[in-house]
């Protein structure tokens, strides 16, 4: 451990930088689990992609003072998206995941049921 401190404190900022570099979360049940501290804007614009999907929120929701306080304080790195970024890049997960179902439908599908709540 010794070692591994005096490693640590000559180079810290290789430290921070090294993308294997994780840190310990609490996760299920207590239990630590490594996440990593590596910021990606693609994982961060997908998130707000199924953030507004999921609770089916207006695009504009991304351009509120709350939204823009919150991603600023959970990560500063990222710049919250327009509400034009977001509905393209919903529009782009739509087309891609209706072709990942024609695919199940032409080989994989022998039955369907569709309902709709009005």
């Amino acid at each position: 451990m010794l070692a591994h401190s005096k490693v640590c404190l000559k180079k810290p900022a290789n430290i921070l930088n090294d993308p294997r570099q994780t840190n310990l979360t609490s996760g299920k049940g207590g239990f630590l689990v490594s996440a990593s501290q590596r910021y990606r804007a693609k994982d961060c614009r997908d998130i707000v992609t199924h953030f507004v999907i999921l609770d089916e929120h207006g695009f504009r929701v991304v351009e509120c003072e709350g939204f823009k306080q919150l991603c600023k304080k959970l990560q500063p790195l990222m710049a919250p998206p327009s509400r034009r970024t977001v509905a393209r890049d919903c529009f782009d997960l739509y087309l891609h995941k209706r072709l990942k179902l024609k695919a199940i439908f032409k080989f994989d599908c022998r039955r369907v049921a569709l309902t709709t709540d009005c």
